[in-house]
């Protein structure tokens, strides 16, 4: 994050350079930077846009070797062998989870649904209810990892299609354990960060949560922030 925020003022150097010579002003107001456009010509705006193009490029591309180098230091997960997507498509119910900013406004009722799409790849629905009784819907996609690996190291994006060919916008989906009847499964990610415990029904016996749970700590997750998610009635309890 360090590296990053240098870029940025970098960046910001840059642009405030540009902007000077094509007649814009920056003008930071409690960390908050507003172009007012001054004066300039054509030839100006145009090289101005020039500069502003290339400064974006750069820093996408930091930030993509920033983030490469980043998973280089990641353990790789252990994952099942390989997984029967046709079986592994369907509605699963989320029984827990690690925190993360994609289910903040979640208080319950949340599921995931995947729609085998092609040989080897899904369609991804996922709902949950909010704290207004509503519920909330994120579509998405996921594919494999690497052709030529498992696939249970599947990627998923929720981001427009538009925005597919930037590695920053698929997140890491991997199958760490699955029952045979494929009736519980868990999945998480290299970092650590992220980590789901889903079942096929709205509950999961609790010799097989513990089960997953010692599978997950066992491979480096902290498990001391773990949600138990509620379904149903137990949303009003």
């Amino acid at each position: 994050m360090l590296m990053i925020s240098g870029v940025w003022r970098s960046l910001r150097r840059l642009w405030s350079a540009s902007a000077g010579e094509s007649g814009l002003e920056t003008i930071n107001r409690q960390g908050e930077i507003t172009w007012c456009f001054l004066r300039g010509e054509t030839r100006g705006k145009k090289k101005f846009m020039k500069k502003i193009i290339a400064a974006t490029g750069l820093f996408i591309l930091l930030a993509l070797t920033l983030a490469r180098g980043a998973k280089n230091d990641e353990q790789p997960l252990r994952v099942v062998p390989s997984v029967d997507l046709s079986r592994y498509a369907g509605l699963w119910y989320e029984i827990a989870r690690l925190p993360n900013r994609f289910e903040e406004k979640c208080i319950g009722d949340v599921t995931a649904e995947y729609i085998l799409e092609g040989s080897d790849r899904l369609k991804v629905i996922n709902q949950c209810r909010k704290k207004d009784g509503k519920m909330s819907t994120a579509r998405g996609v996921a594919k494999l990892a690497d052709k030529n690996g498992p696939n249970s190291r599947l990627k998923v994006r929720f981001a427009p299609a538009f925005l597919s060919w930037l590695p920053l916008v698929w997140g890491d989906y991997q199958i760490m354990e699955l029952a045979p009847d494929y009736s519980f499964a868990l999945v998480g990610d290299p970092g650590r960060k992220y980590l789901w415990i889903l079942s096929r029904q709205p509950e999961l016996a609790e010799v097989d949560y513990q089960k997953l749970t010692e599978i997950a700590a066992s491979q480096g997750f902290d498990l001391s922030r773990l949600i138990r998610t509620k379904h149903g009635p137990e949303i009003s309890d």
